[in-house]
């Protein structure tokens, strides 16, 4: 699946209209990953499409593309013309065709690039959309009447706890529609002290968005050379169970579903279940040749050994003054 995600970088230049269809890849005699960006993309807007016809008024969509995933961001830099494409698919999908749509990225520079990156490419969103930053007086300036708003990336940093703008953007405009997009608004990412009670409010705060589309690949590091290496993936959209699917990037095999987002120690039992069933036996030709190997060092090893003891007795020997040079 997606050898090295080498697709993504041929598709961030060209138009591209992401629509709602009847789900890609999700098969339930069968179920099996996107095969690619667009694949993930039809998921996200499908996703996000389905959660508003459900009456969902906040919502969270996690798609952690490799460029978009700071987890391995060594292998992986960050990509934000690859964000500001994830964006764009959301915010001209059709769920917004009626509405009013603002896009409220991390700062107004960044907003400005998104705008500029979407003419360059010949890629417009469209006049019902406009541009703001992660404030709640861009809430308040762009009309807090508005229908909907994108939250592009709202991260917590260290001293400035970026949980509570947002909370400020929801009281600006409590009917609209919310959406979070790879949000990284956990408490200890704000690394900030606070009295169990507030934790506790910003957690039920993050709590209140409703997941209705997640795609996380699952990664191991390999020692010394830390370089990532996948070994699963994470998938959910709204309306279906989250899939585990076991294996590397061009073999994804479905592995198992939960009913709602599994637990890390699952996730793991599940990736190192698929690892075992996956695990090939050696071949006849590895068997012998491993022998090989094995008899080789136990040869050389006996003789160091006697070339060892040898030259200990020669030197023995010699400081008694038996043997001279």
């Amino acid at each position: 699946m997606m050898a090295n995600y080498s697709f993504i970088s041929g598709v961030l230049m060209s138009p591209l209209r992401i629509q709602r269809r009847s789900a890609i890849c999700m098969s339930e005699d069968r179920p099996a990953a996107p095969e690619s960006l667009e694949e993930v993309l039809v998921g996200a807007v499908s996703g996000v499409t389905d959660g508003i016809e459900g009456g969902l008024k906040r919502l969270r969509v996690t798609v952690l593309l490799p460029g978009l995933n700071d987890k391995v961001e060594n292998s992986y830099p960050f990509n934000e013309e690859l964000l500001f494409f994830v964006t764009r698919a959301l915010a001209t999908s059709g769920a917004f065709d009626t509405r009013h749509l603002r896009l409220l990225f991390e700062s107004t520079g960044q907003a400005a690039s998104a705008r500029a990156y979407y003419e360059k490419t010949g890629n417009p969103t469209g006049e019902n959309v406009s541009y703001g930053s992660l404030l709640p007086k861009d809430v308040r300036e762009g009309g807090g009447e508005g229908d909907a708003y994108i939250l592009v990336s709202p991260q917590n940093r260290t001293g400035d706890p970026v949980i509570l703008d947002v909370e400020k953007i929801l009281n600006e405009a409590p009917d609209a529609i919310h959406i979070l997009l790879n949000p990284k608004l956990e408490h200890n990412q704000a690394n900030i002290a606070a009295s169990i009670i507030e934790t506790d409010r910003r957690r039920a705060l993050i709590d209140s968005f409703e997941e209705v589309y997640h795609y996380r690949p699952l990664y191991v590091v390999r020692r010394p050379t830390l370089e990532t290496a996948q070994v699963g993936l994470l998938h959910y959209q709204y309306g279906r169970p989250w899939r585990v699917f076991t294996g590397a990037e061009q073999d994804l095999t479905f592995a198992d579903e939960f009913d709602r987002l599994p637990s890390r120690n699952q996730i793991s039992n599940v990736v190192e279940a698929g690892r075992e069933r996956n695990r090939k036996p050696p071949s006849e030709e590895e068997v012998q040749a491993t022998k090989q190997s094995e008899q080789k060092f136990l040869e050389l090893l006996a003789n160091l050994s006697i070339a060892t003891i040898l030259t200990a007795v020669f030197l023995f020997l010699r400081t008694r003054g038996a043997v001279t040079p």
